[in-house]
């Protein structure tokens, strides 16, 4: 199976979790959204954040906000290029966008977390 369609089996298998409070509050078909990743796989150089925003939780993709905005000026001011890339949080859900990841929530995404490296890292 390619890294592609492993990823997208990986994001199917997680898309209506409830294994936390965050999860009974973020959708995969709708806003507030469930915010996997960006970027290509596999990639050399993977980014992880602690979870989505109020912008990328209402638009499904993770750092697209003022901090996406700093690590893409970043990126271009060392010469990597976003296809070489991989963007993902320890959480994919947050509804509000605004708080904390909880110690249940981390915990309930961890091994969603775990394979996304591997199949990211090419493991």
């Amino acid at each position: 199976m390619s890294y592609v369609a492993n990823l997208r089996k990986l994001c199917n298998e997680y898309a209506k979790c409830q294994a936390c409070a965050f999860g009974k509050t973020a959708f995969y078909d709708k806003a507030p959204y469930r915010v996997f990743y960006r970027g290509n796989v596999p990639a050399s150089l993977m980014f992880v954040g602690e979870a989505a925003g109020k912008r990328e939780a209402a638009f499904g993709t993770p750092f697209i906000g003022p901090s996406g905005d700093l690590l893409n000026r970043i990126l271009a001011w060392q010469n990597i290029p976003q296809n070489d890339i991989f963007i993902t949080n320890s959480i994919v859900c947050n509804g509000d966008g605004v708080s904390k990841p909880t110690t249940e929530a981390i915990d309930a995404c961890n091994d969603r977390l775990k394979k996304m490296i591997e199949i990211v890292s090419k493991l």
